[in-house]
């Protein structure tokens, strides 16, 4: 099996990448926050899910970007949310000016237990999917395009060609359509098989599994549920088919 976590080490230079977009951020924040953020010396809380050299890459980023006033403090959840929110706990308490949240569990954490501090979430594939959207929340997208993820895939996968990709057309089409016409430059083939309900992806997937060389998993909220990864995985294990996918920790 085939995980693609980390991919953005490979392709990007992304702590300077990553930190320009927080910078961006960051100086929105000031105009919406000035009177908690424009302070000499304020204080930044970075929470970050685990100790994961990805998160790190990142947190250096966004350092590297931020005001020479500020001051860091840094905690660890250690992959365990229950850690996480008594963290944000202590944190709410704190005389942080802002939280930024690397990874899903650490912005999970904040989003429950932080409501008058400005957040930051970075490192999420799909914050959408978890409800980010507080009022005091705003955050980068983790996004690689697809020509960059098709190239890696051939370094892994030198022999295969055809890519089958599980969907939902109302949510993640356009999606399915850069990658059949960014596919063939390393020459691969995508296949999309459609799923509307979660109630297809049985029929689906085993289409897939027996017309395809590989299974390309996107975010995609319809295709990824608790209930549905564990099914999906397992199918392809039992066809030998591998599994192109983001580890869980961004998802």
């Amino acid at each position: 099996m085939t995980r693609m976590a980390g991919l953005h080490r490979t392709l990007l230079n992304f702590p300077v990448q990553l930190g320009l977009w927080m910078a961006f951020v960051f100086a929105a924040l000031l105009w919406i926050f000035p009177t908690q953020l424009e302070a000499a010396g304020f204080e930044i809380t970075i929470l970050k899910s685990s100790d994961l050299k990805a998160y790190n890459d990142a947190i250096d980023g966004f350092k590297a970007t931020s005001p020479g006033s500020a001051i860091f403090a840094e905690y660890d959840l250690l992959g365990d949310l229950e850690r996480g929110k008594q963290l944000a706990k202590r944190i709410r308490t704190s005389e942080s000016s802002l939280v930024v949240a690397v990874g899903l569990k650490a912005a999970l954490a904040a989003k429950l237990e932080i409501d008058h501090i400005p957040i930051l979430y970075m490192m999420i594939l799909d914050p959408f999917k978890h409800h980010l959207t507080a009022g005091n929340m705003t955050g980068v997208l983790l996004e690689i395009p697809s020509d960059r993820q098709f190239k890696v895939m051939r370094s892994f996968l030198p022999s295969l060609h055809r890519i089958g990709m599980l969907y939902d057309p109302e949510k993640t089409s356009s999606k399915l359509k850069e990658a059949e016409i960014r596919a063939p430059v390393q020459d691969f083939q995508v296949r999309g098989f459609p799923v509307m309900s979660e109630k297809d992806i049985p029929q689906q997937l085993r289409a897939l599994l027996s017309e395809s060389e590989a299974l390309w998993l996107i975010p995609d909220p319809t295709v990824l549920t608790d209930e549905s990864i564990r099914f999906i995985l397992e199918s392809a294990v039992a066809k030998q088919v591998p599994v192109i996918a983001f580890s869980t920790e961004f998802t």
